[in-house]
């Protein structure tokens, strides 16, 4: 298929890339009790030239690491626990920017500049009780707190200060009771909260 005219006169385009590493450390401390750490770093450039004609692009940096044990305890009547806890960090900041273009290239002032943050941290628990051959409880809980921010550059009579930050915080429990009717098959109930917010 062949690009409109217009597509053609602004010469629309777009250039992406992004980087990232990571790196997992699994360490098991005995047959009981397991640990393990992991953290991540990347960028992302995205320039785009639109059929408007305009340009928009960003400017991306994100890191994030986190924290977990997991452990298990049998006791001598049969029963056992197994458990996991952990914490993540998750950051993300970005330089978003636009302006006007003529036969697909930048011309003028920007239109848009402002700087964006994403920041997560969670705490998590739970729990499995094996209370007996056939039964299974479970329980847990994470906690959760997102902040969102912008600082807008770009500030004229037209377009006022766009800059804020909003912060969501929330605790989600879990109960669960897992009946293990064969190897092949199991009846659970469960209930929980969950927790969602916007993103950058």
């Amino acid at each position: 298929a062949l690009a409109g005219s217009g597509a053609e006169t602004t010469r629309t385009r777009k250039a992406v890339a992004q980087n990232q590493f990571g790196t997992v450390l699994d360490h098991r401390v005995d047959k009981d009790l397991s640990l393990m750490a992991r953290v991540y770093f990347g960028d992302r450039q995205n320039l785009q030239y639109q059929s408007t004609p305009a340009w928009t692009g960003l400017n991306r940096n994100f890191y994030g690491t986190g924290l977990q044990a997991k452990g298990q305890k049998a006791f001598a009547d049969g029963t056992g626990i197994d458990w996991v806890v952990g914490m993540d960090f998750d950051s993300s900041k970005e330089l978003r920017r636009a302006g006007a273009t003529t036969k697909g290239e930048q011309t003028g002032a920007d239109t848009r500049n402002e700087r964006n943050k994403a920041v997560n941290r969670d705490f998590f628990a739970q729990l499995n009780w094996h209370f007996d051959e056939k039964w299974t409880f479970t329980t847990g809980a994470r906690s959760s707190k997102v902040i969102l921010s912008s600082k807008d550059n770009f500030i004229t009579s037209s377009s006022p200060d766009g800059s804020g930050e909003v912060t969501y915080k929330a605790t989600s429990p879990v109960f669960g009771l897992t009946f293990h009717a064969s190897d092949e098959l199991n009846l659970y109930l469960n209930t929980g909260n969950g927790f969602e917010t916007p993103t950058l």
